[in-house]
């Protein structure tokens, strides 16, 4: 099954003061347990699976579209906690 991540590692970048010379090998696996430990708990399995196929399909619309995009900016922090773990 492919891997599907509801945010990059340059939004991460983006709207968080980590630097642009950290390696993605840190923050994909960051964002990974951000949205497959951290985002599960707020929106349960059966919800996450649904989003993660509409988005892996390229047919997420509506109000799954409007909530995997207030999810971003959970997941660009809770990955930034998860990264300073492995980076230090």
């Amino acid at each position: 099954m492919t891997e599907v991540l509801l945010t990059s590692e340059a939004f991460v970048k983006s709207v968080t003061n980590v630097s642009d010379n950290l390696a993605g090998k840190y923050i994909l696996p960051s964002i990974r347990e951000a949205q497959d430990q951290g985002l599960k708990g707020i929106l349960g399995d059966s919800l996450l699976s649904k989003v993660k196929e509409l988005y892996r399909t390229n047919s997420l619309e509506g109000k799954y579209k409007e909530m995997v995009e207030r999810c971003q900016y959970y997941l660009a922090y809770a990955a930034i906690v998860e990264v300073t773990n492995k980076v230090s």
